[in-house]
């Protein structure tokens, strides 16, 4: 330990400290230091701590451990087997909630799964598998249609084209690679023609399309799926006597975002699940927002585990579950952790550092340094991986009683205590100045 002797320190009286029969005498009357001044601090070492924050609601099921020692917040009697259960039972509950953002444009049979209830599109208004709840939306569905129209007869090679696929008359066998052939032999008549491509066009996916022989010398077609995607299928023709009248399908129609939505917020009421489903508004329009009900199963943070998935790629969940169902608020689990009794430890509400509770270990030395602290929750973390601050105290004997030390505006004054048989010490803040 370093050594600085100063000539005098500036005080207007005699100045003593200590009580009883410890009274040590520091400055004399003319205000003069009695005895040597020591440059530093006394070492008198320090505890080991570790901060812990909770800033937010906890959950069933969440944890922080100190050393060796799991600390479980259980909110239903059933913590962990080994650790040390925290009851937040009767906790300020929050209720998981999630939202699907829906576009347009589902199609039969897409699915919305909320837990265990599966919503399923029906655009036909056919039904749906067993088991799953009907979201009937076929009154807003429509199939895009287009109609071709025969003045006279078809020549061979000429050709009928629907979304790319190239339709070609032909009347000897002989067909442009790549078309697909629609056989009428000798019989080029209309009628003829159009029970021939009518045949074809329903035995080709790739062209999107179902054909009929319409009214009248027509070949009507229409989109195999209803919804606004078939008003882009293109349709044209080289056939000198017959025409389309347009360029694609048109009056294909489906369900709005928003009509979608409420079409499933209908259907819920035939949900088993512990949810209430709500069509979004505003800027939340086209939105289902799902929010877990303080029932049973899915009460507080057990709404957590409320699964979300769809199927196809017009509704999108906000995650994989509902999420932020929590048991207690952020003032009640504080108190309750405030509260815990752990041995070899102290509990209390940091000074310095707002909103962190401290746990420090009850022994001064390095030891505890080593301890390790973590925490598994949304709102729960450690400041620090292990315990921090522990330090080791100089072992002040009778011979260092009446030692005076000063460090950073504060000086230190050592007495021995005959109660405990150890060096105890007085500080005093001080005004220090050298001598010319």
């Amino acid at each position: 330990m370093s050594e600085r002797v100063y000539d005098h320190i500036t005080a207007t009286t005699a100045f003593y400290t200590g009580s009883g029969d410890d009274v040590v005498q520091i400055f004399n009357s003319e205000g003069r230091l009695t005895g040597k001044l020591v440059l530093g601090a006394p070492h008198i070492g320090s505890k080991a701590y570790a901060n812990l924050l909770i800033d937010g609601p906890v959950s069933d099921g969440e944890t922080f451990t100190v050393n060796t020692t799991t600390f479980e917040f259980d909110a239903d009697a059933s913590s962990t087997e080994g650790n040390t259960a925290i009851d937040i039972s009767a906790g300020t509950k929050t209720q998981a909630s999630g939202s699907v953002v829906i576009e347009t444009g589902a199609v039969e049979g897409d699915t919305l799964s909320i837990g265990a209830d599966v919503y399923e599109i029906d655009v036909e208004g056919d039904g749906v598998e067993a088991g799953n709840i009907q979201v009937d939306v076929s009154a807003q569905y429509a199939a895009a249609t287009a109609t071709l129209t025969f003045e006279d007869f078809v020549s061979d090679r000429e050709t009928v084209t629907i979304n790319d696929v190239v339709f070609e008359i032909d009347t000897d066998g002989d067909v442009t690679e790549g078309n697909v052939p629609v056989w009428v032999g000798a019989n080029t008549t209309a009628a003829a023609a159009i029970i021939a491509l009518a045949s074809v066009i329903r035995g080709n996916t790739a062209c999107g399309v179902n054909a009929v022989d319409g009214d009248g010398d027509t070949l009507v077609v229409t989109a195999r799926e209803k919804g606004t995607a078939g008003n882009s299928i293109g349709v044209s023709t080289t056939c000198l006597n017959a025409s389309w009248g347009e360029t694609a399908l048109s009056t294909g129609a489906q369900s709005t975002a928003a009509q979608l939505v409420d079409a499933i917020v209908a259907a819920s009421v035939g949900g088993t699940e512990a949810v209430t489903l709500t069509a979004g508004a505003g800027d939340n329009l086209g939105t289902l927002l799902i929010e877990a009900t303080a029932a049973g199963a899915s009460d507080g943070s057990l709404g957590n585990d409320v699964t979300l998935s769809a199927t196809g790629s017009t509704m999108a969940p906000s995650g994989s579950t509902l999420t932020g169902g929590s048991d207690a608020t952020e003032a009640e689990a504080i108190a309750l952790v405030l509260a815990l009794d752990i041995d070899g430890f102290e509990i209390a509400a940091a000074v310095d550092d707002d909103g962190y509770i401290k746990i420090t270990n009850e022994t001064i030395g390095t030891e505890a340094n080593s301890y390790p602290v973590s925490a598994s929750g949304e709102n729960i973390a450690f400041a620090t991986a292990t315990f921090t601050g522990g330090d080791t105290a100089v072992e002040y004997t009778i011979d260092d009683r009446e030692t005076v030390m000063f460090n950073e505006g504060v000086y230190y004054v050592s007495f021995w205590d005959e109660d405990t048989e150890s060096i105890k010490w007085y500080k005093q803040a001080m005004t220090l100045c050298e001598a010319e």
